[in-house]
């Protein structure tokens, strides 16, 4: 952050060991960014086609038998914002569900690729799918 700092304060005469540390940082950072592989650019059809046969690259996790809502893992759910865009729901076949996250299964689009979806379990609300009455608006 060049002229961030007042000379006068601080600099490298006050601090000469945070000063020496920020140069190694800068010298290491500059070094991975040259031995790092550049990015290639795909097409939307080769992206499309890598996301397709991707494995899942995290584990399944677990349901927490303890929970209160009492829901099984492999049952369908749906899923929703409580603070603000609660109109759309997303449902699933739930897959991990503790006190940090929910993850339900799905497919997608196409009807045949399987995608995971994972939601903060604060501020959402998670039902069973069977459970959820359908607007009539």
């Amino acid at each position: 952050m060049t002229g961030a700092l007042d000379r006068d304060v601080i600099s490298e005469l006050h601090y000469p060991k945070v000063f020496a540390w920020m140069d190694r940082f800068r010298k290491t950072l500059s070094e991975a960014r040259a031995a790092s592989p550049k990015p290639t650019m795909l097409s939307s059809e080769e992206a499309l086609f890598r996301f397709k046969s991707a494995d899942f690259s995290e584990p399944e996790g677990e349901v927490d038998i303890t929970d209160p809502l009492k829901l099984q893992r492999g049952q369908e759910v749906m899923v929703w914002p409580t603070d603000s865009g609660s109109a759309y729901r997303d449902s699933g076949n739930l897959l991990v569900l503790n006190t940090q996250e929910v993850v339900v299964q799905r497919k997608a689009l196409d009807k045949q690729t399987d995608v995971r979806i994972h939601w903060p379990r604060s501020n959402f609300r998670i039902v069973p799918a069977d459970g959820v009455l359908e607007s009539r608006l």
